[in-house]
């Protein structure tokens, strides 16, 4: 049986695919004009603006200041420490006024219970003795 609106379903997705393609190119030449890349070897030169993150990149973000803890860890029997050294903190605000949130830190001891960890330094934080 023939069905008259068919021959246009298909039409309308061959029209929908092409509009699809040429934006997909279009889209592929303008991530080219904005990095400065080009097919032709006299537009390849760089630019200031290919350096620059683009919309969709995460800005870094600095976080609090860290202080180095570097020290020998002893077992209770007077022995160099081994294993792994779990440091764990509850949410705190620096004294600088950066918050911190709560969190755990797994470290493993180097030789002779070497410990070398960068933490957040409390001194001073909100609330007192965290």
């Amino acid at each position: 049986m023939f069905d008259a609106r068919r021959p246009k379903g298909r039409l309308f997705y061959w029209v929908l695919g092409v509009v699809v393609m040429t934006a997909g190119v279009l889209a592929a030449r303008g991530t080219a004009a904005v990095t400065g890349s080009s097919s032709s070897p006299k537009a390849a030169k760089p630019r200031a603006a290919a350096t620059e993150p683009s919309a969709a990149s995460p800005i870094p973000q600095s976080g609090p200041a860290l202080t180095s803890v570097a020290d020998t860890v002893y077992s209770a029997d007077g022995t160099p420490a081994q294993g792994v050294l779990l440091i764990t903190w509850p949410a705190f605000v620096t004294a600088s006024g950066t918050a911190v949130a709560a969190g755990v830190l797994n470290t493993t001891l180097g030789t002779n219970g070497a410990l070398n960890v960068e933490l957040v330094p409390n001194a001073g934080a909100t609330p007192a003795g965290v």
